[in-house]
């Protein structure tokens, strides 16, 4: 009788349990969850849409194997799936500067952290097995993962960021006219697998006609949030390439000035150098600006909102409710953040709940995490209220 596609799936799981030894206990906790996976009605076609915001969920993992046999391809591409999926979250939570740090376990270690994975789509011949898969991680096993080995790592996803790329060309500014290779550079960009979400706007008629990149260079706040609010985007990045030569190196350089706009969290321009390689032409340094910039956003954005498990606060906060499903929301939506140790309702009623939040970290970060999630903290010490802000997720656009 030829094997079904579960129990194939058992059989994986079981010959990474003789592999490995010591870890068979680790690798045979694979078997009913891939069993489970595959029993879920269309749980191998979910759309990856479904899962962003998720920071524990890996999307696109792509394997390729070849073996004697497609079933023994299929067992290796598993293997091989799992530590990609644990090596791109990983690399997602942890600063750059950690990463030689990180551990790198075998497939039979990294199954006991997995909740679930899915197979979105596959192709086998007799010899090669090739397929796409999503892995959801469970966040408590990698905390406890990463804490054992002293490594810091950040949770929060922020929300998209709308990026304005403008070339300044000898102080012609080009956003939508054409060529811009620098615009060019951000698109070429692979999708975001950080916690820093970018999009690019689409350079319709309209988009023309509310932005110039005068205006944006110059932080004309208004047509910036006329734009931003079009694609429904909390934060704007005006990111201004200009080339200059270096007088004592005799060197080109790109300096990329940055901007922020909105999300209350308008900063004063950064700016980020790159000098010119030799071998470089001016495509390869701007492809190179733009990678290096979004590093720099996810690095920015990890060392702010590092989980610091040493501090620990508490406030006691009020929020207006116009109806008792308001709170439900909410309190769903606290669940999700990440800095939340731990929450009780005091007192709720018709138009008012009081509820005490614990967590780890300051005060602001705390704020900072609630704000990714929709929900504004206000107050000081001792008036303290939370608000529900209107759902504002980015629109159409090019998700980068």
């Amino acid at each position: 009788m030829k094997p079904n596609r579960t129990s194939r799936f058992r059989s994986i799981a079981e010959t990474l349990a003789l592999r490995n030894g010591p870890a068979a206990a680790a690798a045979r906790l694979l078997a009913p969850l891939a069993a489970a996976c595959l029993l879920v009605p269309g749980a191998a076609g979910a759309s990856p849409d479904a899962l962003l915001g998720d920071v524990f969920a890996i999307s696109d993992v792509r394997v390729d194997e070849e073996a004697e046999t497609a079933a023994a391809a299929r067992e290796t591409a598993i293997s091989t799936a799992h530590r990609i999926a644990f090596g791109r979250l990983v690399r997602r939570l942890v600063l750059r500067t950690q990463w030689p740090r990180l551990p790198d376990p075998d497939a039979a270690r990294i199954a006991p952290l997995v909740e679930s994975f899915t197979i979105d789509s596959e192709k086998t011949s007799d010899v090669r097995y090739l397929a796409a898969m999503t892995f959801r991680f469970r966040r408590q096993e990698v905390r406890r993962l990463l804490r054992s080995r002293g490594i810091e790592f950040a949770e929060t996803a922020a929300r998209p960021i709308l990026v304005l790329p403008i070339l300044d060309n000898a102080g012609a500014l080009a956003l939508w006219e054409r060529p811009n290779p620098w615009f060019e550079a951000w698109k070429a960009l692979p999708p975001s697998d950080g916690l820093v979400p970018i999009f690019l706007p689409d350079g319709s008629l309209a988009d023309i006609r509310d932005l110039g990149a005068g205006q944006a260079v110059a932080g004309d706040r208004r047509p910036v949030a006329a734009l931003a609010a079009r694609y429904r985007a909390v934060s704007v990045l005006a990111a201004v390439a200009r080339f200059r030569a270096d007088l004592r190196s005799g060197r080109r350089i790109l300096e990329v000035s940055l901007r922020r706009f909105g999300g209350g969290e308008t900063e004063e321009p950064q700016i980020v150098s790159l000098a010119r390689g030799q071998d470089e032409d001016r495509d390869t340094i701007i492809a190179r600006a733009a990678r290096e910039v979004t590093a720099r956003l996810e690095e920015d954005w990890k060392r702010r909102t590092l989980l610091r498990f040493a501090s620990r606060d508490e406030i006691i906060a009020h929020m207006p409710l116009a109806r008792l499903a308001d709170w439900i929301a909410v309190r769903r939506t606290l669940g999700s953040v990440a800095m939340l140790r731990d929450m009780q309702l005091i007192a709720v009623s018709r138009r008012a709940a009081a509820v005490r939040l614990g967590f780890y970290g300051t005060v602001e970060q705390f704020r900072l995490a609630l704000a990714q999630r929709g929900i504004a903290l206000a107050g000081k010490a001792g008036s303290w209220t939370l608000t529900a802000a209107s759902s504002r997720r980015s629109g159409s656009g090019r998700r980068q």
